[in-house]
């Protein structure tokens, strides 16, 4: 006992270093753990700053950013949350103040994970997504329809296709009608009724070619489109090229699958000639329209075309006609009139040949039952072409 306490003794005798401020220098506590069997490194002042955590409780905290939704009942209403910006994690050794100047968004609890983070209030501009608002701006956008194409169809030539075409071309114009011609095949003489010197059979064969002519009495110019190509092709190149156009006449090429192309018309006008040939020809036409997927949306109606009332013959061949085609056979009938012959052989539509003719005034009478029936609005006005 003597000699335990002679070494205690002489251990606390024993020479000791002083600190700056008078205390024990940690080397003499380290000592002191060392000699009572416990690690000297666990010790540390209280005064001394806080060790850094270790790596793996910084993995942790960096963990803690990502956001996980709360689970939901099934049942329970959803509801769009703006995803969290969570406040980086503080020491606890250490009170943190951050600075008057420094300002934080309003906070938001994390449902469920008893943590307090803050939601960023992104701006309302950028929430939008930029084709979401272009396509909203081209719904509410009214476009004007395409305009109505008239299709003037028959199996056989020489009824009076190009004739009615090039005159309901000029009864429009002088309506402010922009009308467009279409024909289908470069020796039509469509196009000799307006003159014809700009159109080359040679170059209509391999392009479309497209003018405008200007109608004697005023109105709006008539456009020309002549060229050899399929209808879905022209009827293409009309609408590019006169976008604004308030109708388009199409001057179809006789043909025995001329009824292939009758659904792409609005309205499809069958002339016919008072002869026998013609009670042969609609059944062909009736035939095929029966067989056809769709019809025009205005109907399909026929038209009587160099009819003479005086001649036996046309009467019966015309209520023949009436009692197969009922109401598709139009009240009105285009007259046997010479002077059609001389206004082609002048290079002029018939009625601005000569505007007082039996021809005429037929061709007013029907351009006003075609205007009630496609429905133009009549306070149109075409715009010029792009």
């Amino acid at each position: 006992m003597a000699s335990e306490r002679k070494s205690w003794w002489q251990w606390w005798r024993r020479p000791r270093s002083k600190g700056a401020a008078g205390l024990e220098s940690l080397a003499d506590v380290q000592n002191l753990y060392r000699d009572l069997g416990l690690e000297p490194t666990s010790y540390h002042r209280f005064d001394d700053p806080p060790p850094p955590p270790p790596a793996t409780a910084l993995m942790d905290e960096s963990r803690a950013e990502e956001f996980i939704p709360p689970v939901r009942d099934r049942g329970a209403s959803v509801s769009v949350q703006e995803a969290p910006v969570l406040r980086p994690p503080v020491s606890p050794h250490v009170d943190r103040e951050l600075p008057e100047s420094v300002a934080l968004p309003p906070m938001a609890s994390t449902a469920g994970s008893g943590k307090e983070a803050y939601t960023a209030k992104p701006d309302a501009a950028q929430t939008r997504f930029a084709m979401l608002n272009r396509l909203e701006a081209d719904t509410g956008r009214e476009e004007k329809p395409y305009a109505p194409i008239i299709g003037l169809v028959s199996y056989t030539g020489g009824v009076g296709k190009s004739t009615l075409a090039a005159a309901l071309g000029a009864a429009f114009a002088r309506l402010d009608r922009r009308c467009v011609l279409v024909g289908q095949t470069p020796y039509s003489p469509l196009a000799y009724y307006f003159g014809g010197p700009e159109v080359d059979p040679a170059r209509s064969r391999t392009t479309i070619l497209h003018y405008s002519q200007a109608i004697e009495g005023g109105g709006k110019p008539v456009d020309l489109l002549i060229g050899d190509a399929p209808t879905d092709e022209l009827i293409e190149n009309a609408r590019q090229r006169v976008s604004q156009a308030s109708v388009v006449v199409m001057d179809m090429e006789a043909s025995p699958h001329v009824a292939e192309d009758i659904p792409f018309f609005d309205m499809a006008i069958i002339p016919v000639r008072p002869d026998i040939n013609a009670l042969v020809v609609i059944e062909r036409i009736e035939r095929a329209l029966d067989e056809a997927e769709s019809r025009p949306r205005f109907g399909a109606w026929y038209i009587l075309n160099q009819f003479d009332a005086a001649r036996e013959l046309h009467v019966q061949i015309s209520e023949a006609l009436r009692k197969r085609l009922g109401g598709r056979l139009l009240e009105i009938s285009l007259p046997l009139d010479n002077s059609v012959q001389e206004a082609l052989a002048n290079g002029q539509p018939p009625q601005v040949y000569r505007s007082y003719t039996p021809f005429s005034h037929a061709i007013e009478e029907f351009e006003a039952w075609l205007e009630d029936r496609i429905q133009l609005d009549p306070k149109d006005t075409a715009m010029e072409d792009d």
